[in-house]
């Protein structure tokens, strides 16, 4: 067994010795003494080089500090706790010492025995998350003071003008009403391909739904620079719920964190901080569908595996089979258009339009009658599909 001290909390124990601890201190001091060590030795001290030395991580979040903890936990099964923090004022700086602190032991199994060292009342029965929140007030307490009344209030989000944001933008691919695409079809595969079947222009104000959410974000960011946003994947209960193999179905929506303190390290994968994500109940805000909710109440779930799914490789060639559907956008009810394979052997092309329920019609001069498509902006869209020459590969 070896010893680890927190410092903050007061508390004194021992872990054993395939566990580790390093509390690293702030994280200007490690950049500070990272640069006078590369200036000793000649080398570089550009925030550049700073950042490709392997302290990139840490860099960030001194540029980018809202006052926000780092605790790096590689892994929910491993015992290692590397702790940094953001300096700030007084208080700010004992709620991020605090916390942090408090999230290590935890991590490191030791909060029973933190419990009854404390005897403190308020950690008894709670969550982890709450018992970090906790102990900024344990710590005030042992120094005879009570925790500022706002210490944990909500940020003030501007919900107003966050619907204003996304009121400028709409889901769907418009693009194709200029005829600027191309349709492949391989007979022997009932497969097809559209060349050009996305807008990758960053000017237009319509898209797929990850293109939305990176515009919008870029937005908020302006209105609300303090509040960390991250752009996930995930599954929405209407239209985007189903998981498949391919990243069907797979939707791309928004995660407010509106809190002074998250003790969230968001360098790490999404599925490392996962369970912390949904616990801390983040506000979705979906660009897609306008739509801005708590997690909780929004019935969105989020994809463990977002950042594999952010990574696939973009293509402007959409590929469909039986199987595959690439939507187009909503009609003027709602409602998603999908187009994809015909399941009729004579027809090649067919449209999927997903409301209440979900009909499957030809892609044919009919569809212009529908009053839904008829009063959207998916009607040019319609008639350039109708319009343009299949070529057989």
């Amino acid at each position: 067994m070896k010893p680890v001290y927190f410092s903050l909390l007061g508390f004194e124990s021992a872990i054993p010795d395939n566990y580790t601890y390093h509390d690293m201190g702030y994280v200007d001091d490690i950049v500070d003494g990272l640069r006078a060590a590369l200036a000793f030795t000649n080398q570089p001290t550009t925030d550049e080089y700073i950042v490709n030395s392997g302290l990139g991580n840490i860099f960030q979040r001194r540029l980018t500090s809202y006052h926000l903890g780092v605790s790096r936990f590689p892994q929910y099964d491993s015992r290692s706790s590397i702790l940094f923090y953001l300096r700030g004022d007084n208080d700010s700086d004992i709620l991020n010492r605090a916390f942090v602190e408090a999230r290590a032991i935890c991590h490191l199994g030791l909060r029973e025995e933190f419990e009854a060292a404390s005897g403190y009342e308020s950690f008894i029965g709670v969550s982890d998350s709450e018992l970090c929140k906790q102990a900024v007030n344990y710590v005030y307490s042992r120094r005879g003071r009570d925790a500022p009344s706002n210490l944990f209030e909500p940020f003030n989000v501007d919900e107003e003008s966050i619907h204003e944001i996304m009121s400028k933008y709409e889901y769907g691919q418009f693009n194709l009403a200029s005829g600027n695409f191309k349709i492949r079809y391989d007979k022997a595969n009932r497969k097809v391909y559209i060349d050009n079947f996305y807008c990758r222009d960053p000017k237009e104000p319509f898209g797929t739904c990850g293109d939305l959410a990176s515009k919008v974000s870029g937005e908020i960011r302006q209105l609300h620079p303090n509040y960390p946003i991250l752009a996930v994947n995930g599954f929405e209960p209407v239209h985007f719920y189903h998981v498949n193999d391919n990243g069907a179905d797979n939707h791309v929506f928004l995660l407010l964190f509106d809190s002074h303190h998250i003790g969230i390290d968001f360098s790490n994968p999404i599925e490392q901080v996962y369970k912390e994500i949904t616990q801390f109940d983040p506000i979705v805000i979906d660009p897609s569908y306008r739509l801005m909710k708590r997690l909780s109440e929004s019935g969105y779930v989020l994809n463990p595996n977002s950042d594999k799914s952010s990574k696939r490789k973009k293509s402007n060639t959409v590929e469909l089979d039986s199987d595959t559907l690439a939507p187009l956008g909503f009609d003027s009810y709602g409602s998603l258009v999908s187009i994809g394979v015909s399941d009729d052997p004579i027809e090649i092309l067919s449209i999927k339009i997903s409301g209440k329920g979900s009909l499957f019609y030809s892609l044919s001069p009919e569809l212009l009658s529908f009053p839904g498509i008829r009063n959207s902006r998916l009607m040019p869209v319609i008639e350039a599909l109708l319009k343009k020459e299949i070529e057989y590969i």
